[in-house]
Parts: structure tokens; C-alpha cells; sequence
């Protein structure tokens, strides 16, 4: 009788994973002596940062619980000194205003006039 041998799927990131790292495109580093294996990486993986600053892009549903999603990804930035977050697109479709009696969009990235 012959078994047909089939991975078990690998556990999901225990660690929300960055998109990429900023600073060191085009770089391929070495596994963590570490990994045991894994497909993702953990913080303690490289303690200098030398993959350079960690980029994270949430979905919608993250962002909208942002402190949560800052607390998930606050061991990369114990690590790197700094992350970077980008925004999910349909967050810059949200318009919303500063008070009732303004017309000034607070999401309207467009050029700031400067008073002369």
C-alpha cells in the first residue's frame, strides 16, 4: 500500500508580515539561521534592522482599527526605530470636514497655499 506523502499547509504569520522594506530594494538577504523552515519573517529575525524600515499596507478593515493595527505592528518598530503605513486607496476617498461651519477637506492632499 503506498502513501502519497502531502505538506501540511504552513501555519498562517504569527506576526503581521511587511509589505516590503524600505531602503533595500533589488536585496536579497539569507534566510535567519532561525527559521526552522518558515515562509515569514519575525522581528527578532534580524535585530540591526539591516533590512532596512519595515512598509505595511493595510486593508480597509485594518486601518479602520488603527491603534489595534499600530499594536500588532509595534514589535517591527521596537526593532527598525520607525515603520511606514500606507493607507489603504479607499481611505483617501473618505472626505471628511474639520467642524460643521468649514469647507476645508481635512483628506485634500493637493498643494497648501501659503499666506504671501
Amino acid at each position: 500500500m503506498a502513501s502519497a506523502f502531502s505538506p501540511l499547509p504552513s501555519p498562517p504569520p504569527p506576526t503581521v508580515q511587511p509589505d516590503h522594506f524600505y531602503g533595500s530594494e533589488g536585496t536579497q538577504f539569507p534566510l535567519s539561521p532561525n527559521s526552522n523552515g518558515r515562509t515569514w519573517l519575525e522581528p527578532d529575525d534580524d535585530p540591526l534592522a539591516s533590512r532596512g524600515i519595515p512598509v505595511f499596507k493595510p486593508s480597509m478593515e485594518e486601518f479602520e482599527d488603527f491603534e489595534g493595527y499600530m499594536n500588532k505592528i509595534e514589535c517591527w518598530g521596537i526593532r527598525s526605530g520607525i515603520v511606514k503605513v500606507i493607507p489603504p486607496k479607499e481611505w483617501y476617498s473618505l472626505s471628511v470636514r474639520c467642524c460643521a461651519t468649514c469647507a476645508c477637506d481635512l483628506f485634500d492632499l493637493g498643494p497648501t497655499p501659503y499666506p504671501h
